[in-house]
């Protein structure tokens, strides 16, 4: 599989337009970033554009939302460190829902190749720069 990059910007307004207009069904957004990044703040922004409440999924490992015409997965693996954890969680049945998009955070805690082949996805790199600004990578991965 191939990562290629499709836009990096240090204008959050601008990724996450870039982020809304691939926003359909059988995507899935993976987030990396540091803690503290802005994973968490990013996904609530992007949908309370919508008229989403959004809470921080940590503990409830994930939420769903209504938002761009789609069932929206926002899931957060931070508190999961292992396979065996990630799959007992009930993660990968979240993929059986064909009418949703799934944005989680922590992605490098699973395997991308067990993501379905017929979702389209899409990873945000938010790293903190030297006087907190912060850049915005959208890869797509193939």
């Amino acid at each position: 599989m191939t990562e290629t990059l499709v836009l990096q910007t240090p204008d959050q307004n601008e990724i996450i337009l870039a982020v809304q207009e691939r926003l359909k069904t059988k995507t899935f957004v993976g987030f990396r970033g540091d803690m503290g990044a802005g994973k968490t703040t990013f996904i609530s922004t992007l949908l309370k554009d919508q008229g989403a409440a959004v809470s921080s999924p940590t503990f409830a490992l994930h939420n769903t939302y209504k938002a761009f015409g789609l069932s929206i997965v926002h899931v957060d693996l931070y508190r999961l460190h292992s396979s065996e954890e990630v799959d007992s969680s009930g993660f990968w049945d979240l993929f059986a829902d064909p009418d949703s998009a799934i944005l989680t955070e922590w992605v490098e805690r699973i395997s991308i190749d067990e993501i379905p082949l017929d979702w389209k996805k899409w990873f945000l790199q938010i790293q903190v720069q030297p006087g907190g600004q912060r850049t915005y990578s959208l890869f797509s991965f193939s």
